[in-house]
């Protein structure tokens, strides 16, 4: 798994973190076997901290996207395999390639700017959408701070439009006493969960549409 260096050892150490993000990311991987997975060897980033990478189908195409994005510290890990259960049942099936987008008002509207259709798996442009399915999972998931601040964030957004990363991360979430919790009973163990991460759409000074990802624990004051 990685890229070896001569001596037959890796470039740095795989952490259990790590391993357990390479375990995270090949289990959600809805592609054929085999794949390789692309992402940090080291957290960087406070939102997706391996910045792991859609899983391509060979190494060649892996060892390419890690040198893009700088081989000092993201690298190649794999192949890995699909579960049975998880290879694709109809590989006969159309996919979405691209999604255009057409604003109808504001500094946007009528400029056209394409979702192309690996770049996310989920979008939501309504605000019942967002009310009924978005807000309780992070109320769920981070606590109702979180899911008031995603739908403020939603309707002060230039565009109507959250959309889903497709590769979030799994990260270790602090324990409720770690945050300060004090009920008896109150679980001190902390957590490993996928943190999904939603994306809002914003505008520049030209009109032209931005993506901005959001952080939940942020949201959530964790």
């Amino acid at each position: 798994m990685s890229d070896p260096i001569s001596n037959g050892t890796f470039r740095y150490p795989v952490t259990p973190e790590l391993a357990r993000v390479l375990a995270q990311a090949a289990e959600s991987a809805f592609v054929p076997s085999p794949f390789y997975v692309v992402c940090r060897y080291a957290p960087g980033d406070a939102i997706m901290p391996f910045d792991v990478q859609k899983p391509v189908t060979t190494y060649e195409e892996a060892q390419a996207l890690a040198t893009r994005l700088g081989d000092a510290v993201y690298g190649v890990f794999g192949p890995f395999e699909s579960s049975p259960v998880l290879d694709p049942i109809t590989p006969s099936q159309a996919t979405v390639a691209e999604i255009m987008v057409t604003p109808r008002r504001g500094q946007t509207m009528g400029t056209p700017f394409k979702i192309m259709g690996t770049e996310y798996d989920a979008l939501f442009y309504s605000i019942e959408a967002v009310s009924k399915f978005l807000v309780p999972y992070y109320t769920q998931e981070y606590g109702p701070e979180c899911g008031v601040k995603l739908m403020h964030e939603f309707e002060t957004a230039s565009l109507a439009l959250i959309a889903h990363l497709p590769w979030s991360e799994e990260v270790t979430i602090p324990s409720a006493v770690a945050q300060g919790a004090t009920d008896p009973g109150t679980d001190a163990r902390p957590r490993a969960k996928t943190r999904y991460i939603p994306v809002v759409f914003d505008s520049d000074a030209n009109g032209n549409v931005q993506p901005r990802r959001l952080d939940p624990a942020a949201m959530a004051g964790k």
